[in-house]
Parts: C-alpha cells; sequence; structure tokens
C-alpha cells in the first residue's frame, strides 16, 4: 500500500518494527463504517484524538486544523510529521493493533 510506514511501537516488547498505515488507508482495508472525519471523531469522543491548530501560513487571521493521537492513544499509532506541513501531525496507525482500536471505536470504550 502506499504510505505504509514502519516504526516500533510505544511500550513494544519485541523491539521490533511495525508497520503503519493512514486512517484513510486502514478503515478502506477492513470495510469499515467510518470515514475518516467520522472516524476521527468517534477517537476524540474516546479520548483517543484530539483537534489541534496551527496559524495558516497563507491567512495569518486563520487556523488550520489537524488531528493528532493523544497519549491514550499511542498505544494504536503514532504521531508522524506531516510531510505538507512540518508544523502539524499525521497520525499513522499500528497494522497489528487496528483490528482492537475498531473494537474499541463500535463498542464505546476505550482502552
Amino acid at each position: 500500500m502506499i504510505g505504509d510506514t514502519i516504526d516500533a511501537p510505544e511500550g513494544s516488547l519485541t523491539g521490533s518494527s511495525e508497520v503503519t498505515h493512514s486512517f484513510t488507508e486502514l478503515l478502506l482495508l477492513h470495510g469499515k463504517p467510518y470515514t475518516a472525519q467520522s472516524g476521527y471523531r468517534r477517537l476524540q469522543l474516546l479520548g483517543l484524538a484530539e483537534r489541534k491548530s496551527r496559524p495558516s501560513s497563507k491567512h495569518p487571521d486563520k487556523e488550520k486544523l489537524f488531528w493528532s493521537l493523544t497519549e491514550k492513544g499511542l498505544q494504536f499509532g503514532k504521531n508522524l510529521t506531516d510531510p505538507n506541513n512540518p508544523r502539524q501531525t499525521q497520525p499513522h496507525f499500528y497494522d497489528n493493533q487496528f483490528p482492537r482500536l475498531l473494537g474499541v471505536m463500535m463498542n464505546g470504550i476505550a482502552a
């Protein structure tokens, strides 16, 4: 898949790297009834993601919004520096943890 990244998850017992993908890619792969935006809103309600902002570089009076995983959300992924703007993050999720994350999202119980 395009955009796959390899890194070790926080608290990894094996110390080995794990493949990550964007939320959109994993939602499509797993065929779940969430769009990226509705999924991120669900993660926000569960305390796993938060909406952050930064000043717009083109319009100083406006802000750009972006998603970031909370400390609690880091068990499911990591915050990468957005390749389009180094002043914001782009969450990537561990492939092997995504089924568990979907279970949390569907059942409404934060891990």
